[in-house]
């Protein structure tokens, strides 16, 4: 049976976070549909 091997590897092997890591790569990526994340923040408030 083969198992899949899962390693932590935020704070173990790397010094950061996995999470933030890909967070800013995809806004790297494609930074036009984040930029409507203020507006709609802004909008949603009363």
């Amino acid at each position: 049976m083969n198992l899949p091997l899962c390693v932590d590897l935020d704070g173990t092997l790397i010094h950061t976070d996995m999470l933030h890591e890909t967070a800013l790569g995809m806004v790297r990526e494609h930074p036009l549909p984040y930029c409507a994340f203020p507006l709609g923040w802004c909008a949603a408030k009363p």
